[in-house]
């Protein structure tokens, strides 16, 4: 009797360690839905952790000239009008932020606006439509769930253009260090 005593504190101790894990894999949010608001289709980019640490000293790496044209891959980026689509999958946000980055970029790039000018002209001339610059905080607060244009709720998230901004003529311009 003596020697089954170890076995079930053993077992008792994997399931222990089993069901934590699985209870933090659930509070890991793997991706983020963007709902697309508007009448036209966008491409949706983020910075990812790599590219932070590589180039930390540009402000938006994602718009440097070794980044590809996204309409060359338009399947995993472009988000058509008033659709919602999950990107930028990893392996978890909430165990992410603090250890790889602190702030994840997110550009939103009107898909008219890259066919007519090209890549280049868009990366050069800064001509974003949205650009979110999110901490875990932010994520939180909306949920992990962003929105194009920016709503009521997200009005506290680092953007540009500010909130309330969206669209209007002028916005285009390129973001001030």
């Amino acid at each position: 009797m003596k020697n089954k005593k170890p076995i079930v504190f053993l077992l008792i101790g994997i399931i222990i360690i089993i069901s934590s894990c699985v209870a933090d894999r659930m509070d890991r949010h793997r991706n983020i839905p963007i709902q697309n608001n508007t009448n036209h289709s966008v491409y949706v980019l983020e910075e990812s952790k790599e590219q932070y640490f590589m180039f930390p000293s540009f402000q938006d790496t994602i718009l440097q000239p070794w980044y590809c044209d996204p309409s060359t891959d338009s399947t995993t980026s472009l988000i058509k009008p008033r659709e919602e689509k999950a990107l930028f999958s990893r392996s978890g946000y909430e165990y992410e932020f603090g250890y790889e980055y602190d702030t994840l970029l997110v550009f939103v790039i009107n898909a008219d606006t890259l066919k007519t000018y090209g890549w280049d002209t868009v990366r050069v001339n800064y001509k974003v439509e949205q650009r979110y610059d999110l901490s875990l905080a932010d994520l939180q607060s909306v949920d992990f769930r962003l929105t194009i244009p920016p709503t009521k709720a997200m009005k506290h998230i680092h953007m540009w253009p500010p909130y309330g901004t969206y669209g209007q003529k002028g916005s285009n311009k390129k973001l001030k260090p």
